[in-house]
Parts: C-alpha cells; structure tokens; sequence
C-alpha cells in the first residue's frame, strides 16, 4: 500500500497488487502490471498499463483518470462521471453495453477481469497504451489529462 499526501506519485515497470491513496496529489504509472486500486481526492490518475492481472479500480473527486490498456486486452469496464465525459478510444477493441456521454460499460476482446472508473469532477479516458495513450483528447476533455506530473 502507497499513502501519500499533497505530492504526486509515479510508478515505473512494476507488478503486484497496489493499493494506493493519495490527497492533493495524483497518480502516474508506467509499464503497470497487476491488481490495482488507486483513490484520490484533488488529482490525475493516469495509468498505462503492460498487462492487466486483475482487477482495477481507480476513483477521483477532483480530476481526470487515463488508462492505457495493452493490445489484446480481455477485461470488461464500467466508467462514470458526474460532471464529465467518459470517452474510449475508437481504435480498442470495446464492444459497449452502455455508452452515454457520462457513462461507459462494456468488454474489450472476451472480458476478464473488472476495470471500474469513477470521477467526480472530470474526465474518465480509456486509451491504447500501446500509442503511449495519448491520442486526441474527447470533447470535454481538459489539458489537465495530459500534464506532467512530478516524479518524487
């Protein structure tokens, strides 16, 4: 378990079962592999992930969450937002079962395990990780999604 307050925390290459908390600060993770869940309260949640092992649980009030999943992928979703848009890229393999502006469930290739995405105040983004899963932001979207944030 990370817990952590008024930083950001970044995460490079690596596997297991994360349980991370943050406050006034977000989360940055690169090459991730496992079980996650991530909370925060005032931050970015952003995650490209090498492979998903598990489940994955990411929840903001104040700010935007960004998965990149890896080509071939089996895994279902459920996005939300209250005061944002839950976009997934067009180039995944998603097969929806719901898709409204602020509301997004369904699978990517057979399904597996569960990838559960809530904000508050933002954008939930679903991207290919193997295009570094910055693509074009979706309408709504602020710059926000795309900073840069501090290795500590």
């Amino acid at each position: 378990a990370i817990r952590a307050e008024n930083c950001d925390v970044s995460l490079n290459d690596v596997e297991g079962q994360f349980t991370l908390e943050n406050t006034n600060g977000g989360f940055r993770a690169r090459s991730l592999s496992g079980s996650i869940t991530a909370t925060t309260v005032n931050g970015v949640i952003e995650f490209d992930l090498a492979q998903l092992t598990g489940d994955l649980k990411a929840t903001t009030v104040n700010g935007p969450v960004r998965i990149g999943l890896p080509s071939g992928v089996n895994a279902t979703v459920e996005a939300r937002s209250v005061n944002g848009v839950v976009t997934v890229d067009p180039g995944l393999p998603f097969t929806p079962a719901e898709r409204e502006r602020s509301r997004v469930s369904g699978r990517f290739g057979k399904g597996g395990p569960a990838i559960t995405l809530n904000t508050t105040n933002g954008p939930d983004r679903v991207a290919d990780a193997g295009r570094g899963g910055r693509g074009r932001r979706g309408a709504g979207e602020p710059l926000v999604i795309e900073r840069q944030l501090e290795q500590r």
